[in-house]
């Protein structure tokens, strides 16, 4: 694939290209890769003492692949049993040699004297590593086979979505760079800042004066045009243009549709490196570990199966059928590889290749009890809201099941927090008849830290009578992550059409993606009422749920409105949104004078339940209705109102960012 050797910080990302094409060119069925899977290393005694916030914070900027969990004996060193040795990070010499450099770093590092270090320095100072960790040792011999090539097919799928991104073109410069830039490189998926204070920064970049790249999935040519989008949304060949399954690539003058695993990736120097590639070693991969899961899973193990295939010529939608055969009844694994969201790329129209890897969590069957007799009112309650022409349908989509996530990949690993709720497929036969699958990834920003510093955040922004609302207890979240995801299959959702077009086609990408994510979480705003009265919530439930649904949106606020490049965050938009219009109608108000629950700032937000149902009904008309009838400039009207307008979002923004940003680094216990 490469005329080079492949840069260290792409080890993992790119480690199969480095030798050329027909050297990265897997076996058709590898061997189980390794004896033994990652182990808790054996650590001998760092050089120095050092406090275990510190050491963590410094092994994450400089991209060290350790994690200091606990410090059980007390005696303020990583000491063996202590330090977990993490996925996705550049190969170490060894973990002790890991840990030494980590204490060495934290007893003596200096500040950065040049200004762009500085600015990382700042980056990283916005974030907190938070670790997920699973112990796998319980697993049987051939799960854990299948984990192992799982993890290959990962590391595949990393490279694949590197390439999407655009990181090949620069690694000969990254890798030249300093640890920290070279971590921020990997971590963010490209040289850019990404926390709250620095994204806004140009000069924050892994590489001096490499500010934005440009993805791989459009000519780079056209993107140096900033409404490119726009332009190929107006394409005579728009259908083919913007599938989410294929590149663009110019030929002979002319814009065609390329796809993905009959693409190329032009490298710096001119130099064609195909798709197919990293495409096969994830298919060979898949292939080694459907053979282990058959053993236990047939279900896993036909997906696993089909989603090889697909990886070799394209058929996603063949494997969406093997993986809404499977559930948390018949399954004790969650696996989900492949293209699916669009939001890492500037038009929202391409599927960027990721992996989730978990364990279910049988408690959703519960939840899934509770909520089957129910959906058909809740579809009925949202064709109620959305209006002619859209009429409520039978639907048949599964309820959400809980998962423990173990690791993420590709699109899924995020530089910053992590997804806790997903609805897939986005397009296709399944997702047209409405039996894709829903997940809320219960294990995420479970741990201690993440509980106290959210608590923490809430606190500043609340009135003392709502904080009382708020619950640490997970099942707050879970149901507003639950309901978020539901919704996604309800009302006029991704294949649903107004004349023949689709939501995309008539909002365009971004603002689609918009109102689309603001459909599904104002479902779990609208909902809560209807759930009480039939008996699925308590009071004190509805009510906590309702206040986390409050303090997310503070969160995705604080974020901001748009990115670096000007294309619209879904999430931070459709928080203003909500917002502004709950305010509008009386369910929350803004008390200047009144001190937060904190007892420290003046100014808070109450939540109003008297209000709340009316409230959230109007919300609902106003998220549902553009889709519902192609209505854009209904949208765009929206989001003018409150995302620019912007209202309160100057305090949300400085309170909530006193708190650090997770970041999710991962660890497996396998043998």
């Amino acid at each position: 694939m490469r005329s080079r050797p492949a840069s260290i910080v792409l080890a993992t990302l790119l480690g199969a290209c480095a030798a050329g094409p027909e050297a990265a060119t897997p076996p058709a069925t590898p061997a189980a890769p390794s004896a033994r899977g990652p182990q808790a290393p054996s650590v001998s005694a760092p050089p120095t003492k050092v406090d275990r916030d510190r050491f963590n914070a410094v092994a994450f900027a400089s991209g060290e692949p350790v994690f200091w969990e606990n410090d059980k004996d007390g005696n303020g060193e990583p000491s063996e049993g202590e330090v977990r040795s993490l996925l996705f990070h550049e190969a170490a010499s060894s973990v002790v040699e890991s840990v030494a450099r980590v204490a060495k770093r934290a007893a003596n590092q200096a500040p950065a004297e040049d200004a762009r270090r500085q600015l990382i320095a700042e980056e990283n100072a916005q974030i907190r590593p938070i670790l997920v960790r699973s112990d796998l040792r319980d697993l049987a011999p051939s799960e854990k086979a299948m984990v192992r090539h799982l993890l290959e097919a990962t590391k595949a799928v990393d490279r694949l979505h590197a390439r999407q991104r655009g990181m090949m073109a620069v690694a000969g410069k990254v890798a030249a760079a300093d640890a920290e830039s070279r971590a921020l490189f990997r971590r963010n998926w490209g040289p850019r800042c990404v926390a709250p204070t620095t994204e806004t920064k140009p000069q924050c970049t892994a590489i001096q004066g490499v500010d934005t790249l440009p993805v791989d999935v459009y000519p780079a040519s056209l993107q140096s045009d900033p409404k490119f989008c726009a332009t190929l949304e107006k394409h005579p060949a728009q259908k083919s243009l913007l599938d989410p399954f294929t590149v663009v690539r110019e030929r002979a003058g002319a814009l065609v549709a390329v796809p993905m695993h009959e693409a190329s990736t032009t490298l710096d120097g001119g130099v064609e490196s195909p798709y197919r590639v990293d495409l096969e070693a994830a298919a060979a991969a898949l292939d080694a570990a459907q053979v282990s899961a058959r053993e236990s899973d047939t279900a896993l193990a036909d997906y696993l199966k089909a989603a090889a295939k697909a990886f070799r010529d394209g058929s996603w939608f063949e494997a969406d059928v093997a993986w809404s055969n499977m559930s948390a009844r018949t399954s004790r694994f969650f696996v989900r590889i492949g293209p699916d969201e669009t939001y890492w790329e500037p038009c929202a129209r391409k599927a960027g290749f990721h992996v989730s890897f978990a364990r279910v969590d049988k408690a959703s069957l519960a939840w899934q009890d509770k909520l089957e007799p129910v959906k058909q009112s809740l579809e009925e309650a949202i064709a109620a809201a959305a209006g002619p022409p859209y009429r409520a349908r039978k639907v048949a989509f599964h309820l959400p099941e809980f998962i423990d996530v173990v690791w993420n990949g590709g699109d899924s690993r995020d530089a910053l927090g992590a997804t806790v709720g997903q609805s897939l497929p986005n397009w296709g036969p399944v997702a047209a008849k409405n039996k894709g699958r829903t997940v809320a990834m219960a294990n995420l920003y479970t741990d201690p830290d993440s509980v106290t510093s959210r608590a923490r955040a809430a606190s500043a922004l609340l009135c003392a009578e709502s904080m009382k609302n708020y619950s640490t207890a997970r099942e707050a979240s879970l149901v507003s992550t639950i309901l978020h995801e539901a919704t996604h299959n309800l009302g006029p959702a991704q294949e649903y059409r107004v004349r023949g077009k689709t939501d995309e086609q008539w909002l365009g990408g971004g603002l689609a993606s918009t109102m689309e994510e603001l459909k599904a979480q104002t479902g779990a705003l609208y909902f809560l009422d209807l759930l009480q009265r039939r008996g699925v919530l308590n009071e004190a439930l509805m009510r906590a749920s309702a206040t986390d649904s409050v303090v997310w949106a503070f969160g995705h606020v604080a974020r901001g409105m748009v990115s670096p490049s000007g294309e619209r965050k879904p999430y931070g938009q459709l928080a203003a949104i909500q917002l502004g219009v709950l305010e509008e109608q009386g369910a929350l108000a803004f008390r200047g004078e009144a001190l937060s629950a904190n007892g420290t700032d003046r100014g808070c937000f109450a939540i109003r339940f008297d209000a709340w149902t009316k409230a959230t009904e109007v919300l609902m008309g106003l998220a549902a209705r553009p889709k519902a009838t192609g209505d854009k400039a209904l949208a765009e009207t929206l989001a003018k109102k409150h995302v620019d307008a912007a209202r309160h979002h100057a305090i949300i923004r400085d309170r909530m960012l006193r708190e650090p940003r997770p970041s999710f680094v991962y660890a497996i216990d396998l043998d």
